[in-house]
């Protein structure tokens, strides 16, 4: 009998722990985005990667880059070495030892990101705000209810922005959504805090091959039309795939 191959044997590669403290410190989107990065990269036993590496991965402009990893540097949790924008950007092992180094991360001081998460495009912020859902999500349900305001006080957010990353997280099918009520004790109801579902990253990962696999076919028919209408002048062939999902 085959292998299935999710979920994997080992799973540690595919994720990597983040620990809980992170979001008690007030941090940022930005701050958040980059240590994430870099505990994914360390987890996977990379090299350390340059900060044009993490500019790249993270679509952050040289500048907005460099303001994070002072912000980071102040808090001593990473260190540039030499100073110079061509070197290795690392986690300062002796200030971050007490955050990532156990062999349980499962026990509860721990939550698991992807590490393909960052090979999707978000930016800092729906990074940021896709973290804080998974640090509250229920391991069982994948579900969570924090509020606009709850979010956005643990990275510094207003609740617009909130708003704005949690509607294009739901809009690229991170995420659902659902509106719930609260019966007040004088019988009233009035609307709830959202209800988040995190989907399995296998899922997402599956959607987007076969998003990616539909639109390579659309290319090649249309390709193999075109070659076929610049031999016949006058006929035309459509292709025969049809339009899948933007």
């Amino acid at each position: 009998m085959s292998r299935p191959l999710w979920p994997p044997p080992n799973p540690r590669p595919y994720y990597f722990p983040v620990p809980n403290e992170v979001f008690r410190q007030e941090i940022s989107a930005g701050e958040f985005a980059i240590l994430a990065f870099l505990l994914s990269r360390k987890e996977r036993k990379l090299d350390p990667p340059t900060l044009t590496t993490v500019r790249k991965n993270l679509c952050l402009s040289r500048n907005t880059l460099k303001k994070y990893v002072y912000r980071l540097q102040r808090r001593e949790w990473t260190v540039v070495q030499h100073h110079r924008y061509s070197f290795p950007l690392v986690l300062s092992v002796r200030d971050t030892l007490h955050l990532t180094n156990t062999l349980k991360p499962h026990v509860g001081h721990f939550f698991p990101m992807p590490n393909c998460i960052f090979g999707f495009g978000l930016s800092v912020g729906e990074l940021a705000v896709y973290g804080y859902l998974l640090y509250r999500e229920d391991r069982k349900t994948y579900e969570c209810w924090p509020s606009y305001r709850t979010i956005g006080a643990a990275l510094h957010m207003s609740k617009n922005t909130v708003r704005k990353y949690v509607h294009l997280l739901e809009k690229k099918d991170f995420i659902t959504t659902e509106p719930t009520t609260v019966t007040r004790q004088d019988g009233t109801k009035w609307n709830g805090n959202l209800k988040y579902r995190i989907r399995p990253i296998k899922e997402i990962v599956a959607q987007r091959n076969a998003e990616e696999l539909a639109r390579a076919e659309r290319e090649r028919q249309l390709y193999r039309a075109q070659k076929i209408a610049a031999r016949t002048p006058g006929f035309t062939v459509q292709p025969s795939i049809p339009e899948g999902r933007p």
